[in-house]
């Protein structure tokens, strides 16, 4: 279903840098958005609502964006995307330290893998 919600929907870790990749590069103004700690809305009403970001590194200089999820059934997930010479995209599936882990997955990349270990 269009809500992400159901049992039924099901993704892999690929389906996800697939849809990660397709969004960078045709729709670059969804990671923009989520690359801020917070925005602000102007509701239909006039009032202004300051959302917060639930992505624990938005705000930070090499993150250009990314996605959380939680379900019941799947667990904690992200999506982050950092700059790294390139865009780097690291995606956490069904972590109780889906933030922590990314951080570990993302210092590791950047001083100790080489290309072609």
């Amino acid at each position: 279903d269009p809500s992400g919600l159901a049992g039924e929907n099901r993704s892999t870790a690929e389906d996800l840098l697939r849809l990660a990749e397709q969004i960078y590069e045709h729709y670059p103004d969804i990671f923009t958005i989520t690359r801020a700690p917070q925005a602000s809305v102007l509701e239909a009403s006039g009032a202004v609502t300051t959302v917060e970001s639930t992505h624990a590194f938005a705000g930070q200089l090499d993150f250009l964006g990314g996605k959380t999820g939680t379900t019941r059934l799947a667990g904690e997930n992200l999506i982050s995307i950092f700059s790294y010479g390139r865009p780097a995209i690291i995606i956490v599936l069904g972590d109780e330290n889906r933030f922590g882990n990314t951080e570990r997955l993302l210092k590791w990349f950047t001083h100790d893998f080489r290309p072609g270990d």
